[in-house]
């Protein structure tokens, strides 16, 4: 485990990174406002759903609870759309300090993300990786055009912060040589958190299982036959049930709309209602449903549709590296970051499903989970492949000039992007 000075200064510097985030959000707000109102404005949107439910609670109109309209949703009529662990926490921030819950929704989430940045450093020191590589790859979350989300009334810091929290524990249990009771409770409670607070938090229900398959050389997995796949589940049992903790939010708030509503599915019904998120599942295969048609509609359903074909560019990089360093490798280099790819996949295929019939509104958004996760994979290969950060700094500087004008080019833009999207954020109009 981490000695506490370790601990001390990445806690640290996270609360820096988070500041910085908060220091940037308020100076890029519009002119002519207070710090404060600046500060407010952070709450948009979202936030004012996740406000009323944290003051009024939960609700529909009383008098047609079956023929509910899109106009009920966006004017706060139907509010069963949005998942309560936000909405909790704010209130509970609310009622324990006596902050006003448009305060208390940022704090919580502000909070969250320290707690996000914090996890995501931890994980790099778990994972070994050198420090100057790592700092590449935490620069290119940074400046990932929908990061600004993470310290704005969103679900992003909360929910990214509870999967990097049951991620961080599952790879310091991995290094266990047996149970070990301190990071399994640790591992349940991130697990219960993040469900609460998004339905996708489904997605890492495999991450158990798949860490601790991985773990073992791929010839005692590979190939798969009936008798080695039961051997497989009773062996690692204990990493299956602790992933069904992260569906426990979604059990709970369908089973309390079941009886509060009398429709457990009321969430889903809602999302077509509302955003027309009709699941679409091979949405992936269907190009038209994320090339953007730039000047033929609005920018931002332009760029939302392009963080898809580019997020698909990542992973095809990130295969493209991994079959170059398993050519060098007798053992499969790519064999521990299953997990990490698989996750990712799952975290970027689900939104993509439902969003394709709503020309990918708020994909930009939705893909910063994947986005990291993929990161976490090509940081770890980085350090499997470079191993000190001198060789890696030797390999970035033999680039041709035109890559690395290319790689400046795409930050820049990237960070440009996120100015952009937060100023109009601020202003009230709808970015993801």
């Amino acid at each position: 485990m981490l000695k506490f000075p370790r601990w001390f200064q990445l806690l640290g510097l996270g609360a820096l990174i988070t500041l910085t985030q908060i220091i940037f959000m308020v100076l890029n707000g519009p002119s002519g406002a207070s710090l404060t109102e600046r500060y407010l404005r952070l709450n948009q949107w979202d936030s004012l759903q996740y406000r009323i439910i944290a003051e009024e609670g939960y609700r529909i109109p009383e008098d047609r609870p079956h023929a509910i309209t899109s106009e009920d949703i966006h004017s706060y009529r139907a509010n069963v759309v949005f998942f309560p662990g936000l909405p909790m926490m704010a209130r509970g921030l609310s009622k324990l300090t006596s902050v006003p819950i448009s305060y208390a929704l940022l704090l919580t989430s502000q909070f969250c993300a320290w707690g996000f940045w914090f996890f995501w450093l931890l994980i790099g020191a778990q994972l070994a990786i050198p420090l100057g590589i790592y700092a590449v790859f935490t620069l290119c979350v940074f400046l990932y055009p929908s990061t600004f989300f993470l310290v704005a009334g969103y679900t992003e810091s909360p929910f990214l912060a509870g999967l990097l929290a049951f991620t961080f524990s599952l790879l310091y249990w991995r290094k266990k040589p047996s149970f070990t009771t301190g990071p399994a409770l640790f591992s349940i409670l991130a697990a219960i958190g993040m469900s609460f607070i998004r339905i996708v938090s489904f997605a890492a229900s495999p991450l158990p299982f798949l860490l601790s398959i991985t773990n073992r050389p791929l010839q005692e997995v590979w190939p798969l036959s009936s008798g080695k796949l039961k051997f497989l589940l009773i062996r690692n049992w204990r990493a299956l049930l602790l992933g069904l903790f992260c569906t426990t939010g979604a059990v709970v708030f369908f089973s309390w709309s079941h009886f509060q509503f009398g429709q457990w599915n009321l969430y889903f019904k809602l999302e077509e209602i509302g955003w027309h998120n009709y699941k679409h599942w091979w949405a992936l295969l269907d190009p038209r449903s994320y090339i953007p048609h730039f000047f033929f509609e609005n920018t931002m359903d332009s760029i939302s549709r392009a963080s898809v074909p580019l997020s698909v560019a990542l992973f095809v990089t990130a295969f493209i590296f991994e079959k170059k360093l398993a050519r060098s490798r007798k053992q499969p280099a790519w064999w521990g970051r299953v997990p990490f790819y698989f996750t990712a996949f799952i975290l970027f295929y689900i939104p993509l499903t439902g969003k394709a019939n709503a020309n990918m509104d708020s994909m930009i958004r939705y893909t910063l989970p994947p986005f990291i996760f993929l990161l976490l994979a090509l940081a770890d290969l980085a350090r499997d492949r470079f191993n000190r950060y001198s060789d890696f700094r030797k390999w970035v500087i033999s680039w041709p000039r035109k890559r690395k004008f290319a790689v400046v080019v795409a930050l820049t833009f990237s960070l440009a992007l996120q100015l952009w999207m937060s100023f109009k954020f601020l202003k009230g109009s709808w970015v993801a």
